[in-house]
C-alpha cells in the first residue's frame, strides 16, 4: 500500500509514492487540517494552510521551506505559542504513553 505526498515549490505541486507503513503505526503525534492565519493591516495572512500529518514513535520530522513558508508558525501552533490576535482551526492531539502501549 502506498500513499501520495505532495511537495509544494514556488506553486508548483509535485506528487510522489511512499509506503504506508505509517498507518499500521500508532501515531505520537497526528495533525489534522491545521491552519493559522494571522492579522495584518492589509487583512488576513494564511501561513499555514490545511497542515496534516502524522509521526509515529521513533520517527522524526524535518520541516523544510522557503522564508516565509510558514514553518515556524506551524510550530508555534502545535505548542499553542501563537501571537495574539492568531486564528487557528484544525485538530492535533498528542498520545501519551499508557496510550501508546495500548
Amino acid at each position: 500500500m502506498y500513499n501520495s505526498l505532495a511537495f509544494v515549490y514556488r506553486e508548483k505541486v509535485s506528487r510522489f509514492c511512499v509506503p504506508a507503513y505509517h498507518q499500521r503505526v500508532t501515531p505520537v503525534l497526528e495533525v489534522r487540517g491545521l491552519t493559522v492565519e494571522l492579522p495584518t493591516v492589509a487583512g488576513w495572512v494564511r501561513p499555514v494552510n490545511e497542515v496534516s500529518l502524522r509521526i509515529g514513535e521513533g520517527e522524526s520530522l524535518g520541516l523544510v521551506g522557503e522564508s516565509g513558508s510558514g514553518k515556524t508558525m506551524l510550530s508555534l501552533a502545535l505548542m499553542g505559542l501563537l501571537p495574539p490576535g492568531a486564528r487557528v482551526s484544525g485538530e492535533a492531539s498528542l498520545a501519551t504513553q499508557a496510550q501508546r502501549k495500548n
